[in-house]
């Protein structure tokens, strides 16, 4: 009868605990080795832990099966594996077909990490076909050997060898941005609506994650109907936050007042370098900047007219989304002039009384030191006197 070749199988699979961390954030990795098919000998399994993961740990080994008859390095133990430096490694073991080792290594990622950083981690296993180094097996033949995994996954001949990755991704910084309030509160005139001149305080929060965030910068774009007023402050949330910038956030506040340049509509804060420090198990670290833009009399403002402006925050060449503010809506006051006269015909001697009524018209906001000017006609009506003045509102 023919002989059925057969080919021992170990799959190599690697998990994380979880994908997204930031710097001190633990890390749980599971290296999962599974025979197949019939036993393989003499396994060793290697997978250089990347420097971004601090303390590396062998916290547990177990294996389960039973050891082939013919076996002669055993089933998987702790002792077959070290930690030296940030690689792991191992002296050969069995997995019998059906059975597993499971490996559990811990660590934290390390504060030298910076945002988006993507963390690959791949261990690798080879095995052989036959227990111990039986070297050429017949003199008839040099091929007379076992099949091992020296030409790596993939290869041609001595291929048994599989792979397992798995990926962390190190979080971003996160940015929000709000329209505070405008600086005139009046009838019909909310938190959300402007005349000219008016002002809206505008507040932009950075949320940093721990570890390093490099060459931050904050770039705020105005439309066309608003300019720069102040920038009023610059703060992070605890002295956790820091930036490599001499004098620290106080000192964005009069960079930027005085690095703004006319038309006074690109606000750029330059953050330098950010290390966030905290220990903390609940580390939120912010930065809030708050600062205030002018409404401009210029012939795009009218009534009615949407001004949105937005922000990005960048860090190391990388870009966020802009985040934008709720629009302020421009309004004006509206004050329409209505004249009578009593009675609307007479003779030489009548009395002859003016009635001037300035309303303001309804739905529009306050209207602010309004005068009125009425050029009388002298020589026809003479006695003039303003006999009363009356307000309401």
């Amino acid at each position: 009868p023919p002989i059925t070749v057969i080919e021992p199988k170990v799959n190599t699979a690697k998990t994380v605990a979880s994908a997204t961390g930031q710097a001190g954030d633990p890390v749980t990795y599971t290296i999962t080795l599974t025979g197949s098919q019939t036993d393989a000998y003499d396994a060793t399994l290697s997978d250089p832990i990347p420097v971004s993961i601090a303390n590396p740990t062998l916290t547990s080994v177990v294996a389960t099966g039973t050891e082939p008859a013919i076996g002669v390095s055993g089933l998987a133990t702790t002792g077959n594996f070290t930690i030296t430096g940030s690689t792991l490694s191992s002296t050969p073991f069995d997995v019998p077909s059906g059975g597993t080792v499971t490996l559990t290594i811990t660590g934290t990622l390390a504060y030298t990490v910076t945002p988006g950083l993507v963390i690959t981690n791949t261990a690798t296993t080879l095995f052989t076909s036959l227990p111990g180094s039986p070297g050429v097996i017949s003199t008839y033949n040099p091929n007379s050997t076992e099949r091992t995994g020296a030409d790596g996954v993939g290869g041609a001949l001595n291929n048994y060898a599989s792979k397992g990755s798995v990926i962390i991704t190190v979080i971003n910084p996160q940015a929000a941005k709000t329209l505070v309030t405008t600086s005139v509160i009046g009838t019909n005139n909310d938190a959300t609506h402007a005349v000219i001149g008016e002002t809206a305080t505008y507040q932009v929060v950075l949320t940093i994650p721990k570890g390093i965030t490099p060459n931050a910068s904050l770039v705020d774009s105005l439309p066309p109907g608003l300019a720069l007023f102040t920038v009023d402050s610059v703060v992070s949330s605890s002295a956790a936050l820091t930036t490599d910038i001499a004098g620290g956030f106080p000192a964005f506040v009069t960079a930027t007042n005085t690095n703004t340049t006319p038309p006074g509509q690109t606000l750029t804060f330059n953050l330098g370098n950010l290390t966030n420090a905290d220990v903390s198990a609940n580390p939120i670290e912010t930065i809030t900047i708050v600062y205030r833009a002018i409404v401009l009399n210029v012939l795009s403002n009218q009534a009615g007219t949407t001004l949105t402006n937005s922000a990005v925050f960048k860090y190391n060449g990388t870009a966020l989304a802009p985040v934008a503010a709720p629009p302020v809506t421009l309004i004006k006051p509206d004050v329409p002039v209505t004249k009578t006269v009593n009675p609307s015909a007479g003779q030489a001697g009548d009395l002859v009384t003016y009635t001037v009524e300035l309303k303001n018209a309804p739905g529009t906001p306050d209207a602010f030191n309004v005068q009125l000017s009425d050029p009388l006609p002298t020589t026809d009506i003479g006695g003039l006197a303003i006999t009363g003045v009356t307000g309401t509102g």
